[in-house]
């Protein structure tokens, strides 16, 4: 809810009536409902008047105005942080409590000393606040105060480990909202058992939580509940290893945090949150800015518990950026946060990264006992994701030290918790790592082993068909492999000749270069394995092996199918086009798309234009997997608004002794060589490293940060952009000459909103792709969600539109989305549109699309003063995509 609008006017009825008050005790009233007010829409605005109740109420004999106004004032400097302005204020009301003997006010000050408590890390007092205050609660009648000490001791609970404990005190909680009619009760309920289940591991019931949640919150405009939920469900991304997904999501709250001025621990969680997603990706020179910005933040409320949590992960990114007395200092300084405060799980976290940062120096012993001290101090918090990770980082170092026979039970036990919580870069990484051992030892075993680690991830099934296909080469000694369904090319390794594959009815066939496995679930034919090599070995695969390797491919297989057939009435298969995303209908995309496997062949740079959200990685994707360097390795590097030194060094690495403290780093270009790299938001890059990028382009050579030494690397360029690089270049901020180079072939991606046509393929998509990674029974979206998504303009593209309909799916209490299960945003386009049937028939859909497009171009035209080469590049059209849209609808000859 805006200022401009309902409480903007609320707030000036409420001056009023403060401006008529006559006696000392409606001043105060009246002030003190102007106050609470604020609280919502201007917490900055309410403190001073906060201040004067509570100094004006006892004088004016309303002495019950000021214990309210002292209250909501510690919970307002709690959430922004000022942890000893609030305990100042909770003490005041404890001593007046017991001044009095009131237990109900006993217990609400006990209240809030127990969340300052919790905030601090002080767990075990707070418990003791919250115990008292159930208790308080209980003796008195307060059925409020019951609900929020038993959400308290829950919170507690969680923090610590104890999770069942605090999902059945959760839902005690829900249970009474539901009874009360409370809805802010139950939304917070339903929140906490969403962070409570998504800490378990049981991901799908955590995200219904959290949706359900949101959906409370939007009606009833709850907006900190709403930030809350999506942090969480951004946490839930980063756990899948859905990089982009997490980012948009703690974006979303950071805006929406500052657009309600709340500078508390919402908005510093949110950033926190944006910066792991930053080093969980790679992108080390954006976490280091954005983990700088939580930091300052932090400082500046003094909030020592996030600084203890920074901290450490500013450590783990100097590390990785190879600035080891950078990453020491920040540990000393997180270390005594967490001791300070008894935070046990960051102080475990220290530990860790500590004997990180000794094995880095080559220092194994003080590595291997800090280790040791990380595991002990973590382990009574419970099978955690924090002492699983210990266990990750101290079996990988013990393999590189050759003291297997140690690191296996650690691997095992970490891959069995990773599993369990459903974390998908570190279950791999320990699968990886149990795969090396087990090889050596029994391969027939590692490789079944390897199946069920993989299918126990909860994978997508295309990815993990991906990584399945990837162990199979690698067990089996093929260096070429394809799995096919219905036909179609679903994974693919190295560059086999597809047009020799057998036919996929054929039994199960081997030879000396070559396996092929046809994969049945109750003698249904669900594709096909196909593994070839370049030289002959005389070794078989036993065919019970081969067995359970084709049971464990089916289920996955078969869900694949199904999304498949969803597709069925698509375009064509491009030949040779490997294509992650869903083709559709849209001419300029297909004409897009058909070039290419052509240009994938070649070496050239490519630039891929288009809006944020319409696909840029999936077509940069597809030129690396397209071509001879599928194999090689895909590096992303975001380019935007991103301080040039951070940069420089995550481009071209870092020299062994740059500066003090420093260790050597490859770059992204070295990490990228015999591959790719995608230069994504290239439009921000500065001039100076656009000179050095150009350099890099055409001589093929790298130089690191603080080396003087030259390096030859063999990368294929592709950068994005959603601006205007010609625009850009005439303002002086972007080098022709760079601009040239990599402007060699350029793609245009239309918006969402210019080929309405593909919606049907995406929608049906999503949806499918969405039910069956939750389990849900949806199968379709309405006529109404499928007319409003034809009239509405998708200013976030397609990636919107799958953040849309996965909200929609997990909501929906029946097979087909609605109105109702759509966020508000979209729910609000249908109220200004009050002329658009609810079922648009296809030809009245077709109709809204045409006449979109039709004043874009006139618009874009307009703005252009008439230039149709302007207006195209306005619009992010090539001039022959402009013109042939200028001649469909007739605005030109």
């Amino acid at each position: 809810m805006s200022d401009k609008t309902g409480p903007n006017d609320k707030v000036q009825v409420l001056r009023a009536q403060l401006a008529e008050a006559t006696t000392p005790a409606e001043r105060v009233k009246a002030k003190l409902l102007l106050a609470e007010e604020l609280w919502l829409c201007d917490p900055a605005g309410a403190k001073p008047v906060l201040e004067q109740v509570i100094a004006e109420a006892d004088a004016a004999g309303v002495p019950r105005s000021g214990f309210r106004a002292a209250s909501i004032l510690s919970e307002l400097l709690r959430r922004a942080g000022d942890l000893d302005g609030s305990g100042r204020y909770a003490a005041l009301l404890l001593k007046d409590a017991d001044a009095t003997g009131d237990r109900k006010d006993r217990g609400c000050a006990l209240n809030l000393v127990g969340l300052i408590l919790q905030e601090r890390g002080e767990f075990q007092r707070a418990r003791e606040c919250f115990d008292e205050f159930l208790q308080l609660s209980r003796e008195t009648g307060f059925e409020r105060g019951e609900q929020s000490a038993l959400n308290q001791l829950a919170t507690i609970y969680g923090l610590q480990g104890e999770l069942d404990k605090a999902l059945a005190y959760y839902r005690l909680c829900l249970e009474a909202s539901v009874k009360s009619g409370d809805n802010f009760q139950r939304a917070i309920h339903l929140h906490n058992i969403g962070w409570t289940l998504e800490v378990m591991g049981r991901w799908n019931e955590a995200t219904e939580h959290l949706y359900r949640a949101s959906q409370i919150a939007e009606e009833h405009n709850f907006h900190e509940i709403l930030l809350a939920c999506r942090i969480v469900l951004g946490e839930l991304a980063l756990k899948r290893s859905e990089y982009d997904s997490a980012a948009f999501t703690f974006r979303q709250v950071i805006d929406g945090a500052r657009e309600m001025k709340h500078s508390g621990q919402i908005l510093r969680d949110a950033i926190c949150g944006l910066g792991c997603t930053y080093f969980r990706n790679g992108d080390l020179a954006r976490a280091e800015e954005t983990l700088a910005e939580a930091t300052r933040l932090s400082e500046a409320t003094g909030d020592r518990c996030t600084l203890a949590t920074v901290g450490r992960l500013r450590a783990e990114v100097a590390l990785a950026r190879g600035g080891l007395d950078a990453a020491r200092d920040l540990l000393a300084q997180a270390e005594r946060h967490a001791s300070d405060l008894k935070l046990r799980k960051e102080q475990g976290e220290v530990l860790r990264v500590r004997a990180l940062l000794s094995a880095t120096r080559g220092e194994t012993i003080p590595a291997l006992e800090l280790f040791t001290r990380a595991e002990n101090t973590l382990e009574p918090l419970g099978d955690t994701f924090e002492l699983a990770q210990v266990r990750l980082q101290w079996g990988r170092l013990l393999i590189e030290l050759q003291r297997s026979g140690e690191a296996l039970p650690l691997l095992q036990t970490a891959a069995r918790t990773f599993r369990r919580l459903s974390v998908v870069a570190e279950a791999e990484e320990a699968g990886r790592l149990l795969y090396r051992l087990e090889v050596s030892a029994d391969r027939d075993s590692a490789l079944l082993q390897g199946l069920f680690g993989l299918t126990a991830l909860g994978l997508a099934p295309d990815l993990l068909i991906e990584r399945a296909l990837q162990l199979l080469c690698d067990n089996l000694k093929f260096e070429q492999g394809v799995v096919l369904v219905d036909g179609q090319a679903i994974a693919v390794r190295g560059n086999p000749d597809l047009a020799q594959l057998p036919d996929p009815r054929s039994p199960l066939a081997q030879t000396d270069i070559a396996l092929s496995l046809p994969v049945r679930q109750d003698r249904r034919l669900l594709g096909l394995v196909w593994l070839r090599r370049g030289q002959p070995l005389a070794a078989r695969v036993e065919p019970g092996l081969l067995e359970l390797v084709s049971r464990s491919l089916a289920p996955e297989l078969l869900k694949l199918a199904e999304l498949k057939s969803i597709e069925s009435g698509r375009a064509p298969q491009i030949p040779g086009l490997r294509f992650r995303g869903v083709v559709g209908r849209n001419r300029e995309v297909l004409e897009m798309l058909a070039l290419v496997p052509r240009i994938a062949a070649t070496e050239v740079p490519v630039l891929v234009r288009g809006e944020s959200g319409s696909g840029k990685e999936f077509v940069a994707r597809a030129l690396h997997e397209s071509g001879p360097r599928a194999d090689g390795p895909f590096v992303t590097v975001n380019c935007a608004a991103v301080p040039e030194n951070l940069l420089e060094a995550e481009f071209f690495g870092v020299e062994a002794g740059a500066a003090t403290g420093v260790a050597a780093r490859p770059g992204k270009f070295e990490l990228a060589d015999k591959g790719t790299i995608f230069l994504d938001e290239i439009a921000d890059m500065s001039p100076a490293l656009q000179a050095r990028l150009l350099r890099v382009i055409e001589d093929t050579t790298v130089t690191r940060v603080g080396g003087s030494s030259e390096t030859l690397v063999d990368v294929r360029v592709v950068a994005a952009t959603n601006m205007d690089l010609d625009l850009r270049e005439r303002q002086g901020l972007f080098r022709r000459d760079l601009l040239y180079r990599l402007n060699a072939v350029q793609f245009i991606l239309p918006p969402l909103r210019l080929r309405r046509e593909d919606l049907p393929a995406l929608t049906n998509y999503f949806i499918a792709h969405t039910a069956q990674e939750h389990g849900r029974a949806v199968r379709r979206a309405s006529d109404a969600v499928m007319a409003l998504f034809a009239e509405y303009p998708w200013p976030g593209n397609i990636r919107q539109l799958q953040h849309v309909i996965e909200r929609a799916v997990i909501l929906a209490s029946d097979d087909a989305i609605e109105i109702a299960d759509l966020p508000p945003e979209l729910r609000q386009a249908l109220l200004v549109s009050p002329t658009q049937p609810v079922a648009a028939t296809r030809d009245e859909r077709r109709r809204l699309a045409d006449a979109a497009e039709h004043a874009m171009l006139l618009e874009a035209l307009e703005q252009a003063k008439g230039n149709a080469t302007e207006a195209a590049r306005l619009s992010g059209y090539s001039r022959a995509q402009f013109y042939r849209l200028l001649r469909k609808h007739h605005i030109r000859d």
